[in-house]
């Protein structure tokens, strides 16, 4: 089994169960789950399957467990799916939820996302042994001008590099959108490992309507990060500098992208030949996949020789994507929600995509 594929299903009853589908190398559907609580919603909004212990760990939200509200939730499955290890939430009487996840280079697993305070959404981290036992968790606060504003976590990474090593294990990066609603900055935060801590933390804002969709560590150290103008309907790619010390030392480029009737990211990837793949749909609901050249973005020249490839997918339905990932043949699996070739209204689909056909 190659895809591990997660959402949620709307049951006769209108409550909403977690749904995996276990999805082989030709594309078909070898298992699939439903785990969820009674009378209750539940939602998986990450998932990871761990390199060292095989394992899936999936994060999300749940209102059927916890402390009462909506409660994060973080779970360890077995890789066939017949077994649940543990199911842990982390809540007050407030809203949570776990949007990512990420392991540490010694086995942890962390998982970010949000935690309502009364009043506005901090950031929510917390760390967890392969047991499912908590190493640590903190919520962070964000303000502007002295004012409490929303949190919103799109993203986490383990790095690598010597640059943020802390203690023989390297720290995380969060990226997040600060006050979506309404000042629009994307942020980088830098987390201790050890404790949960915030290292330093960087705002971006190259306009007030932009939001960050996700980021990836480039072969050089740097961070890739991808997302949307949503005045102009523009994709955005910026390239943040890293220094020898694991510190933020400006950008190398910040680059808008338009397909031709506007774009919404939903992924960035890094190409085996450390070039930059995107992935979105366009407002008709047509799936987008580009490819875009690391030289020509760096060199500061808009010339038209950024772009390697730009290809539109068009099924004659709407179609909208949500993650994206490489296989290791060089192709891509993308997911989402659309209603070409559907038994249903707003079925989930998976599809490969063989980059060098489009290149």
């Amino acid at each position: 089994i190659n895809i591990q594929h997660i959402g949620h299903v709307t049951l006769p009853g209108a409550n909403q169960d977690i749904l995996i589908h276990q999805i082989n190398e030709l594309g078909d559907v070898e298992r699939v789950m439903n785990i969820g609580t009674s009378s209750a919603n539940d939602e998986a909004r990450a998932i990871l399957q761990s390199p060292t212990i095989s394992d899936l760990f999936i994060a999300g939200v749940t209102a059927g467990a916890g402390q009462g509200g909506n409660d994060a939730l973080l779970m360890r499955i077995s890789p066939d799916g017949e077994e649940i290890i543990f199911a842990n939430t982390v809540g007050t009487t407030n809203n949570e939820e776990f949007n990512a996840l990420a392991e540490t280079a010694d086995g942890d697993i962390v998982a970010a996302g949000k935690a309502n305070d009364g009043s506005n959404d901090d950031l929510l981290i917390a760390s967890f042994d392969n047991t499912g036992a908590t190493n640590w968790q903190n919520a962070i606060s964000r303000d502007i001008a002295a004012v409490d504003v929303d949190v919103e976590v799109v993203d986490i990474i383990s790095t690598t590099g010597a640059a943020f090593d802390n203690g023989g294990v390297n720290d995380l990066l969060i990226l997040s959108n600060i006050d979506p609603t309404t000042t629009g900055d994307m942020n980088l935060t830098r987390i201790d490992h050890s404790d949960g801590s915030v290292v330093w933390t960087r705002d971006f804002q190259m306009s007030n309507t932009q939001e960050a969709k996700g980021m990836y560590q480039n072969n050089n150290g740097d961070i890739i990060i991808a997302g949307n103008d949503d005045a102009t309907s523009d994709g955005l790619l910026i390239n943040v500098d890293i220094d020898g010390s694991g510190n933020v030392n400006g950008l190398n480029y910040a680059f808008s992208f338009d397909p031709g009737s506007g774009i919404n990211v939903t992924s960035v990837l890094a190409a085996a030949d450390n070039n930059v793949i995107v992935v979105g749909y366009t407002p008709g609901g047509d799936i987008f996949v580009g490819k875009f050249s690391a030289v020509n973005l760096a060199d500061g020249t808009v010339d038209g020789g950024e772009v390697q490839f730009a290809h539109v997918i068009d099924s004659g339905a709407a179609d909208y994507t949500a993650k994206a990932s490489l296989t290791d043949d060089g192709g891509i699996i993308i997911s989402g929600q659309g209603a070409s070739n559907s038994v249903g209204v707003n079925d989930a689909y998976v599809i490969k995509v063989d980059t060098s056909a489009i290149e």
